[in-house]
């Protein structure tokens, strides 16, 4: 719609709804559906200055952390609809010139949730929290683009960017951004894509303040599976429907508690679309179906994956009237813009010209070096391979070419080198028998690439490998870059036991056979990029190697990918170097091997990550040595039916490991509850000890196996649940740990008859204290090391201010201070080192020198980055050690202190900082206004103007690397 820009209070009420995605003002905007809905797809209104939609004001906390990784949105109990019912939403994202549907505003997608908090009403939130699962992704930087294709979109807004990561818009979990730029420019912008919740990322990590900037990009959309029920079970259907039919009313059911509230939503089918989503998360939870909450400043949906498909489903809400709006260019803008549009007309034949030129030249094989490498294929282009392309530049002539600008060659050529490499030929195949006949007597599938879609690729190279081996093929089937390692230390029992030097492992034993039929068959759809690179490329060589092993010349190999994978290679220097490709017609499915058994072998995982050890055995230290325990898979009678209970099925190696048992033999998976909580023995801990032990993250797996540590080598030895069975246990837990965690700690007290005396840090965990551990737990925190640990925002200082005290003092001796930043309590207790004998190593262990210094009576400082790894370590260290006396020589300065344990809070004495300062610099150098940055800031930027006196104030807080004399 048109704006007036003379109109102030439309271009104020403007200001105040300009797109931030982490600060907004949060309106909720749905559409009222009939009971009958069953339409296949959104209704599209052509009126979007008049949308009769869904409205209610949702509550959000004013101030979210610009990192989306970790913000949460508190949820209200207010299902009464507003009579506010006219609200405006800014345009962000437009279609091109291309044909393309214009972009609907309600599927924005500004936000992911993926967690329900229901554990108390302070935190009752839907939350984002964790990793994002971040990888690189290409996109353009330019600020034209020259094509627009149907399906590309233009996004435009203004955001206040800074260095923290904040998620650009989208509109389907299947874009592709392709160029983004800002205005005014600002380098260095950092793009991540989040695997976690499909969306891209931008931070700008040189960004010292928060500054507002016009951002401008394009993204390729493919649209999502929306409001479509076909192919979906009945019950998620009924849920749906259910949850349209909702209505707005004051609730009358019981409201006291969160799990309550939900519950009477539910029961009386009313709330607006911020508590429909929620509703049907934990509805899916319950059902083990991954689902996360979408929404933007108007609405909120869901998406849920169901049988390998992404479904988005619109859940409905109360009606409202939203107009839609488009923020205004200021001069400046509409000014770049047109420089823009000149500089992409005259880049644009630049470009073609280029091209032109491009196919008279040879080509550019290294744009890194400051002359240009060239190489001439005359009429041999066409026929060439990557391999023969790597060869070819080791044989010919290589000349240099000076220009003014050798950068631009690189430009021209960079871009034609795939031109040159040859494609594999392409056959097609409707039936596996005749693809197995194929592989095994063709001339030409001595390199062939598979196309076949991702779901079934694993399915399909365990029935390959099956067929293959039935034939007399020796085969050995790699699905991760680790299966293709040779040149790693390995576990090897022979002669007793010992680590035996690299090469070694399962991939080197295979390409050691004298079998005259070798077949690698290598499933590349887990594989990135770097790890195809490095583990694959040299293996089409002339002298092929496998992780710099010698690979025989009779072997064949076989790889699978998915081209249509959005994630896939697609590379020439990959793709060029088989000599044939073949796209699968056919559906490949695992036999069906008969459940019915008379015996049933039940083996129970409790969703444990550590389900190897369990199923395929592990590697114990004995004496310093490595020693093979067998699995429990020996064990199991012959023809009995093995049931797997609650098996982590969201791991892809279990997933391989569970197909290839369903080819052998009846398997089965379940998730039946077997933890009888009746039987877990839990009591208060009321006071530590030393016998006390430590519970988190860094140090659970010593409760399922330890390490007995001497000098003289070191032994794998029973966890503590074993060494306490049928005894009492004294654990302290002090930091977060997950449902999925603690389970396994109480199937072990369970297992070995452990009565548990259990307290939390005080100062922790009010987000997981349910009722059951409140009445089971105590609340303690550690006092005993208090006054070695200092806590203030100015840690420089502090020690600065104890050094000069030591120096000033005849009889106290200086502290040694370490920083810790990149450290880890190996580096600074005890760290482990082989110790080779006739090619067979024992592991030792070997303290550090902190130990000594400590034993000597010397006191230690640690001050810097602590590492979530490091703190969670020390402060276990610190309360094990309870009575050990070396550690009051310890001190431990940061910002934060240790997790469970009590410390000093020191605050900034500007009078202190000024008289450190005034020994060292003049009266004249110090300036008030900027006394408040850290003590280590204002030395070093007071040391450099001591050299450049003519830099002023500003520039020298600015930054170092801005200072122009620098």
């Amino acid at each position: 719609c048109h704006i007036d820009e003379s109109d102030e209070e439309l271009t104020q009420l403007i200001k105040g709804i300009q797109y931030n995605l982490f600060s907004q003002n949060n309106n909720d905007c749905e559409e009222e559906y009939d009971e009958d809905y069953q339409e296949e797809s959104l209704n599209e209104n052509d009126d979007d200055d008049k949308i009769d939609f869904g409205f209610e004001d949702r509550f959000i906390p004013s101030k979210h952390k610009k990192d989306n990784r970790h913000f949460s949105a508190a949820l209200d109990s207010r299902t009464i609809r507003t009579s506010d019912n006219q609200k405006l939403i800014a345009k962000i994202i437009f279609k091109s010139e291309n044909g393309s549907p214009e972009p609907n505003w309600r599927l924005y997608r500004l936000y992911a949730y993926d967690m329900i908090d229901l554990s108390s009403f302070k935190k009752f939130s839907s939350r984002a929290d964790g990793e994002a699962i971040f990888e690189e992704r290409g996109y353009s930087k330019k600020s034209y683009y020259s094509k627009n294709p149907p399906g590309v979109y233009r996004g435009e807004y203004e955001l206040e960017i800074s260095n923290e990561w904040v998620a650009l818009p989208s509109l389907s979990i299947f874009d592709n951004l392709i160029q983004l730029y800002t205005y005014p420019p600002i380098p260095n912008i950092v793009i991540q894509y989040s695997n976690r919740y499909h969306q891209y990322f931008i931070s700008f990590p040189e960004l010292i303040k928060p500054k507002t900037v016009r951002v401008v990009f394009r993204i390729e959309s493919v649209p999502m599976v929306f409001n479509v029920f076909k192919d979906l079970p009945p019950e998620i259907s009924q849920k749906i429907l259910q949850l349209r039919s909702f209505k707005d009313g004051a609730l009358v059911g019981d409201c006291s508690t969160p799990a309550a509230l939900i519950e009477t939503m539910e029961s009386e089918q009313k709330g607006a679309c911020r508590h429909r989503a929620p509703i049907f998360k934990k509805f899916a939870s319950e059902h083990n179906i991954p689902c996360r909450l979408i929404g933007n400043d108007v609405h909120e949906f869901v998406e849920f994956y169901y049988n390998d498909i992404w479904y988005a489903f619109d859940l409905g809400g109360f009606p409202a009237k939203v107009q839609t709006i488009e923020l205004p260019q200021s001069k400046k803008h509409r000014e770049f813009e047109q420089k823009l549009i000149f500089e992409k007309q005259v880049k644009e034949k630049l470009f073609n010209l280029e091209k032109e030129l491009s196919k008279k030249l040879a080509f550019c094989l290294d744009p890194i070096l400051g002359h240009q490498l060239m190489i001439e294929f005359s009429n041999r282009c066409s026929n060439l391979i990557a391999s023969e392309v790597t060869d070819f530049e080791n044989q010919k002539l290589i000349q240099s070419i000076k220009e003014q600008n050798p950068f631009r060659v690189a430009q021209i050529f960079e871009k034609e080198i795939s031109d040159y490499l040859k494609k594999p030929c392409q056959t097609e195949f409707n039936e596996h028998g005749s693809l197995v006949e194929y592989l095994t007597s063709c001339k030409d599938s001595s390199r062939v690439l598979i196309d076949i879609k991702r779901k079934e690729s694993l399915s399909f190279s365990l029935i390959l490998q099956k067929d293959l081996q039935a034939l007399g093929c020796q085969v050995f089937l790699a699905h991760a870059s680790e299966d293709l390692i040779c040149s790693s230390y390995l576990a090897k029992q022979e002669d007793g036991y010992g680590v035996k030097l690299s090469p070694g492992g399962p991939l080197y034993q295979f390409l050691s056979s004298s079998h005259e039929k070798l077949l690698l068959i290598i499933d590349y759809t887990d594989f990135k990029p770097d790890e195809i690179v490095r583990f694959s490329h040299s293996l089409f060589d002339r002298e092929p190697k496998a992780d710099g092993v010698e690979v025989p010349k009779h072997l064949q190999i076989i790889g699978i990918f998915d081209s249509k994978d959005k994630d896939a290679y697609l590379g020439g220097d990959f793709i060029g170097r088989f000599h044939q490709q073949v796209i699968v017609k056919f559906s490949p499915s695992l036999p069906q091997q008969s459940i019915q058994s008379e015996q049933e072998y039940v083996i129970e995982l409790s969703s444990s990550s550590n389900w190897q050890a369990q199923l395929l055995g592990q590697w114990e230290i004995r004496n310093g040595r490595p020693f093979f325990v067998e699995a429990i898979q020996h064990q199991i009678p012959e023809n009995a039916m093995v049931v797997y209970n609650n098996p982590p099925i969201h791991e892809p190696s279990f997933n391989r490991f569970y197909q290839e048992k369903m080819m052998n033999g009846p398997h089965l998976v379940s998730q039946t509850q077997t933890l009888n909580w009746q039987s877990v023995q839990i009591s208060p801990l009321l006071a530590l000890s030393e016998k006390t032990l430590v519970l988190n993250l860094e140090t659970i797996s010593d409760f399922h196996k330890s390490f007995d540590l001497n000098p003289a080598g070191f032994n794998l030895i029973p966890g503590y649940m074993e060494q306490h069975a049928g005894q009492s246990i004294e654990i302290f837990v002090n930091d977060f740990i997950d449902e999925m965690a603690f389970d396994e700690i109480f199937q072990l007290s369970q297992k070995f008859h452990c009565h548990m005396m259990m307290a939390f840090d005080s100062e922790q965990f009010d987000d997981m204290m349910t009722p059951y551990f409140e009445a089971k737990v105590g609340r303690l925190v550690c006092d005993r090391w208090s006054q070695n640990i200092i806590c203030t925002n100015d840690s420089d200082l502090y020690i600065a201010n104890l050094e000069d005290t030591q120096a000033q003092s005849a009889h106290q001796q200086q502290s040694l201070v370490i920083h810790v930043d990149d450290l880890n309590i190996e580096d600074l207790f005890y760290k482990f080192e082989l110790e080779t004998s006739h090619d067979v190593s024992i592991l030792r262990r070997k303290e550090q020198d902190l130990y000594r210094l400590l034993e000597q009576g010397i006191e230690v400082i640690l001050t810097g980055k602590f590492s979530k790894k490091l703190s969670l370590a020390l402060s276990a260290m610190l309360i094990q050690e309870h009575e050990n006396e070396i550690f009051r020589y310890l001190k431990i300065v940061n910002e934060n202190g240790l997790p469970g344990l009590t410390g000093q809070n020191i605050s900034i004495n500007l009078d202190e900082k000024i008289v450190l300062l005034m020994r060292e610099f003049s009266p004249g150098d110090i300036e008030c206004e900027n006394l408040e940055k850290s003590y280590i800031e204002l030395c070093s930027r007071l040391t450099f103007k001591r050299r450049f006196p003519d830099v002023s104030s500003d520039e020298l807080f600015a930054g170092l690397k801005e200072i122009k004399h620098f």
